[in-house]
């Protein structure tokens, strides 16, 4: 799973569109040869997904030399691949399961466009794109349907993340896969109501596909933000207290244990803080107030830099959403296998109209302007 180029070639096998690649590049030439071929921009990566090491922007040929020697020797074992560069694209995460009956299920998808320098910084559940849209609920089918087809070809048992990538002109493209229970799985728990911790447990044990998994009924919004210590700081994190929450409305997730010892493999990332509401918005003002009941010490976390984005961020404060859809995906949606699609114009009348019964309002007419981020 951790090998870019073999899970390309398993998206090959089963039809679903991935972002161009090159093979693993040894050298500068190689590099050089694949850009002349594919165009500038390229995106210049690790093959072996995992390391942290995010991705390189390759201009021109003037910064091949210095962007391949600098990459190559961070990356280590495995080398590296270019890929085909996505401008501005929006990340979105399809959330997927399988037992050993031959039961496979989309459970939910999540949004992690903020990031610095590939780190997670803000992540929502459901996407908020595809909720602004017009046409998302047309586009988050087609995603699930994606997703499964390469849990299919993986052959994993148990819960498994796909990522993709979205750009403004409904064009997306699979960029990663991985096993296992996701990193941010507060939001997805909050939204579902599936636990998945014991789903994991249960599929791992050969025990079949639990209903509420199997026909999940996803509703309300999520929004989560991870908290990472200054790097300016050479002093360790060694409090973080947080008044104690409903777990279905706010969920605290510290690194810090009431002794201040952290585990070793969290890095500089203090605490991880979920708010959950029937709609975005209030998600998000709920997440905002709980800022001032907490207290760390000695490392101010990257929460000052949280709250600007998002009161910065034009899709935040809803400015280019019509009212009606100023809310989130809060309806029953079908068992979703890897049988046939609805048709797309089905698709969005029934996320225009599902929008509408649940804020009683008239449904937005056309294709709802991308938020800008």
């Amino acid at each position: 799973m951790r090998d870019r180029v073999a899970l390309a070639a398993i998206a090959d096998e089963h039809g679903v569109r991935r972002l161009a690649s090159s093979a693993p590049i040894d050298d500068v030439g190689d590099l050089g040869a694949y850009a002349y071929e594919a165009g500038y921009p390229i995106a210049l990566r690790a093959r072996l997904a995992g390391g942290g090491l995010g991705v390189v922007r390759v201009d021109d040929a003037d910064e091949l030399s210095a962007a391949f020697a600098s990459l190559s020797e961070r990356a280590g074992v495995g080398g590296l691949i270019a890929q085909r560069w996505v401008e501005r694209p929006r990340h979105i995460e399809v959330l997927v399961a399988a037992d050993q009956h031959g039961e496979r299920v989309a459970l939910c998808d999540r949004e992690r466009s903020l990031s610095d320098g590939g780190r997670r910084f803000i992540e929502e559940c459901p996407s908020p794109e595809l909720v602004f849209r017009g046409d998302g609920e047309a586009i988050r089918e087609a995603l699930f349907d994606a997703a499964i087809r390469v849990l299919e070809g993986v052959g994993h048992v148990g819960i498994m993340t796909v990522d993709f990538l979205l750009d403004a002109d409904t064009h997306f493209w699979m960029s990663g896969a991985r096993i296992g229970l996701p990193k941010q799985h507060a939001i997805s728990e909050m939204v579902t109501g599936v636990d998945l911790v014991a789903l994991e447990l249960q599929l791992a044990a050969g025990q079949a596909m639990p209903d509420e998994a199997l026909y999940p009924r996803p509703s309300g919004h999520a929004v989560s933000a991870w908290l990472v210590a200054s790097q300016a700081s050479e002093q360790e994190p060694t409090t973080f207290r947080s008044p104690p929450y409903p777990s279905r409305r706010v969920r605290v997730e510290s690194t810090v244990d009431e002794q201040g010892v952290r585990a070793f493999d969290d890095g500089r990332l203090v605490a991880k803080v979920s708010t959950y509401a029937p709609i975005r918005h209030q998600a998000a003002l709920r997440w905002t107030a709980c800022w001032p009941a907490r207290r760390w010490v000695p490392a101010p976390p990257t929460w000052p830099s949280c709250a600007r984005c998002w009161a910065t961020s034009r899709s935040a404060q809803g400015s280019t959403t019509p009212p009606s859809f100023r809310g989130t995906w809060s309806h029953e949606r079908p068992r979703h296998h890897h049988g046939p699609h609805q048709s797309a114009g089905a698709s969005v009348r029934r996320a225009l109209a599902c929008g509408a019964d649940a804020r009683g309002a008239a449904p937005a007419q056309g294709r709802v302007e991308r938020a800008a981020v």
